[in-house]
């Protein structure tokens, strides 16, 4: 009787404190909003380097105009000028994933994706012709369609000069990111023009709470990280975090907060490449984000 007793109580330690063994490791994918940078973005394509992770980079292919209205005005280009898309063709021959973030006369992020439905089509690639996939059409169909041609135009050059490994085609741009996580208000909702252009929003599990630049948010890496490994340890099959490759104190410390989330990790008893991985090549991305937008939809990011 003694005996049995302890077996059950031993067998129920077991399933309670043991950590949990997966049919297959997790995937962490890292993704990046704001760039492209040539400095800070450079910066974290080396970290990413040397862990073997591959990332999505929502970019912005027009420049960004901070207090444009005051006599401080400051004005961060991006993926408009020729460093700007030498740096995307570089994330792109690295295996990693390009995606939309904003483009054309956007202005400020603040003006946001459902307010650029009210505005008319317009020219946004220079070619004459006002670019648009519905009549009449609206500012945000001409923003995006700028995106896309610029990212096509950096995957177009990667593309020309192969390396080993997948690498994104011009035209696989089936993902995007609302600036500020709005994509909807009470009158406009931009998920029908994402859809309209063949993309798909990703929103994200958790956020680092850095910003586009040095002096914005405040970065929690280790709630990141802590968050990270319960979703794991709860049989999270992908786990989508968002930091900003556009803020310089971010790529500064890209290495030590990644050392935090491997050792939140570590201390739930998860060994990287048995129960967790950062997703390795274009494949593991799509999976990831496939696997995100099956869970959570196209509905609210979490904190």
């Amino acid at each position: 009787m003694l005996l049995n007793w302890i077996r059950a109580w031993g067998l129920l330690a077991l399933v309670l404190f043991s950590t949990p063994v997966f049919a297959a490791p997790a995937n962490i994918l890292l993704t990046f909003d704001d760039g492209p940078n040539p400095v800070t973005s450079a910066i974290v394509l080396d970290e990413l380097e040397m862990r073997g992770a591959r990332a999505v980079f929502f970019v912005l292919t027009s420049p960004e105009t901070l207090f444009r209205n005051m006599p401080w005005r400051m004005v961060f280009t991006k993926g408009e000028t020729e460093a700007g898309l030498q740096t995307m063709v570089q994330e792109v021959r690295q295996g990693h994933l390009l995606a939309c973030h904003w483009g054309g006369t956007y202005i400020a992020q603040s003006r946001y994706h459902p307010k650029r439905m009210s505005k008319p089509a317009y020219d946004a690639t220079g070619d004459g012709v006002i670019d648009r996939v519905s009549l009449p059409g609206n500012a945000l169909e001409s923003d995006l369609i700028q995106c896309q041609q610029r990212l096509n135009q950096a995957i177009t050059i990667a593309q020309a000069d192969p390396v080993d490994g997948p690498l994104q085609h011009p035209d696989e741009l089936e993902y995007i990111r609302p600036p500020i996580w709005k994509y909807k208000t009470r009158k406009f909702d931009a998920r029908p023009v994402y859809e309209s252009l063949g993309m798909k929003m990703i929103l994200t599990d958790y956020k680092l709470g850095d910003g586009g630049q040095s002096l914005q948010g405040i970065p929690m890496s280790k709630r990141m990280a802590r968050r990270t490994a319960t979703a794991i340890m709860n049989g999270q099959s992908e786990v989508v975090l968002t930091l900003h490759d556009s803020n310089a104190r971010t790529a500064r410390n890209l290495a030590k907060t990644l050392d935090a989330l491997e050792l939140a990790l570590k201390k739930k008893g998860l060994v990287q490449g048995v129960d967790w991985q950062y997703t390795r090549d274009i494949n593991a991305i799509t999976q990831a984000l496939e696997g995100f937008l099956q869970r959570k939809g196209q509905g609210e990011a979490d904190e």
